[in-house]
């Protein structure tokens, strides 16, 4: 709590507890997937379900079955998503 407080202030952002009220401002557009492995492929899914475009750290997922849910849902939802790739050069 402390830390996002003071990004908050640091920064001027708006600090939120659920990633959820996050997903339902009509004002967002996309997300980036920052946070621990085991929650991208849940926080995934949930962006694709409300609309958002999504750019997700690597690894998108954390098994091969949550990473057939996260592209079946991109598919059907028609969101951009993108993962990050660390390392790479040109």
């Amino acid at each position: 709590d402390k830390r996002r407080d003071e990004a908050a202030q640091l920064t001027g952002g708006k600090p939120v507890t659920d990633y959820r009220k996050v997903l339902d401002d009509p004002d967002i557009d996309y997300v980036l997937v920052a946070t621990p492995e085991h929650w991208h492929a849940q926080i995934t899914l949930d962006a694709a379900s409300a609309g958002k475009h999504i750019y997700c750290e690597k690894p998108m997922t954390y098994s091969i079955e949550e990473a057939r849910k996260v592209v079946a849902k991109v598919k059907a939802t028609g969101v951009k998503m993108q993962v990050g790739v660390q390392g790479m050069s040109d």
